[in-house]
């Protein structure tokens, strides 16, 4: 298992559809940065990464109308010279009553640059304690 730092993770963000991605320029990272906060006023500034050494595994879940959704990069491994990124899915407890407040959750992390292509691994995931 690599070790990884996160460097954003948000529910409120301006990317639309799901996606997942591994970057590894500086070039790339500003335009995937200004899509992140494309709904934001002003826009916060972008973290610095060192792409000499690292590379960012980036995944958006995509627009959902229920707020108790998020998304989480459980951890990256190494597997024949590739990333493989496990996903969880994760979702508050079915008794729980969420808003119906649109979110599009994502969620990008830092890791040794080892590799430039990735196989993402998703499994749904139900966090949190059961509501009344």
């Amino acid at each position: 298992m690599l070790g990884m730092v996160e460097v954003h993770k948000e529910q409120f963000t301006g990317v639309q559809t799901k996606r997942e991605e591994i970057i590894t320029s500086s070039a790339r990272w500003e335009s995937v940065w200004q899509e992140i906060v494309s709904n934001r006023s002003p826009k916060p500034a972008r973290p610095s990464v060192d792409f000499s050494s690292h590379a960012l595994v980036f995944i958006a879940r995509g627009e959902t109308p229920d707020a108790c959704r998020s998304i989480a990069i459980n951890r990256v491994e190494v597997d024949r010279g590739q990333f493989d990124v496990f996903v969880d899915d994760i979702r508050a407890p079915m008794s729980c009553s969420c808003p119906p407040v649109v979110v599009n959750p994502v969620h990008v992390v830092a890791v040794a640059r080892v590799a430039s292509a990735a196989t993402f691994h998703y499994r749904s995931v139900t966090e949190g304690p059961e509501c009344k």
